[in-house]
């Protein structure tokens, strides 16, 4: 609808909800009736409103870039959240070899991704594990041939609650692979965020406050405007 009238050279003001819930003993939802067109009118005569309209388009993609992030990042946690408790069925030390939440670490969602069940630890050689964590890690392969033998250990000792033909083990692969994915994506959403917003005036406001950093700024930028 807003389109529509633009479209045709007609001032279009889009009122926060906000601004209309104040008027909530009077403006019934559908705003269709008589008196709530004289409510509106009130409303725009008193200024009382946000005048959206007067914002380019830069500002609608800030913010739907930023609702967007907010819903996959509502979205991601979820996952992780399935991914914990399917790995404590198949492997439960994993939280502890991978502490400090660098369980979504991308070469550690690779390792859980070829080895997601601990009897399939159990029955791989060290030299094998070893390899798997060389090819993604960047130490020394001796570095790596310890934590394989470490990881090995836990695996001998856990217990876990479903076979190695499980489809959960199948569900734990799809998972660290979708959970690198959307990492990767957010992570990519993030700058684009912050660079549609880096050339604005708030932008650099917000920046000049303690704490706060180029994301934050950048949400501040898209939901302020």
């Amino acid at each position: 609808i807003v389109n529509f009238f633009k479209d045709r050279n007609y001032q279009v003001i889009v009122i926060n909800p906000l601004i209309s819930k104040e008027h909530k003993r009077t403006l019934r939802k559908t705003k269709t009736d008589k008196l709530d067109c004289f409510i509106l009118a009130d409303i725009y005569f008193k200024g009382d409103y946000n005048k959206q309209s007067s914002f380019d388009n830069k500002y609608e993609e800030m913010q739907y870039i930023s609702r967007y992030l907010i819903t996959l990042e509502h979205n991601l946690v979820r996952i992780k959240n399935r991914f914990r408790q399917l790995i404590g069925l198949t492997f439960p030390e994993y939280e502890t070899i991978f502490n400090n939440n660098s369980l979504f670490d991308e070469i550690n969602l690779n390792f859980i991704y070829h080895y997601p069940h601990a009897e399939i630890v159990s029955n791989k050689r060290i030299d094998a594990l070893t390899n798997t964590l060389f090819s993604y890690y960047n130490r020394h392969y001796n570095y790596y041939a310890n934590k394989a033998k470490f990881i090995k250990s836990m695996a001998s000792n856990s217990l876990t609650s479903v076979s190695t033909d499980s489809i959960v083990c199948n569900q734990i692969k799809e998972l660290a692979l979708f959970i690198i994915s959307e990492q990767k994506h957010l992570v990519d959403l993030k700058q684009q965020l912050i660079d549609l917003c880096k050339d604005d005036k708030l932008f650099n406001v917000c920046l000049s406050f303690d704490g706060i950093s180029y994301l934050t700024a950048a949400y501040l930028c898209a939901e302020l405007k």
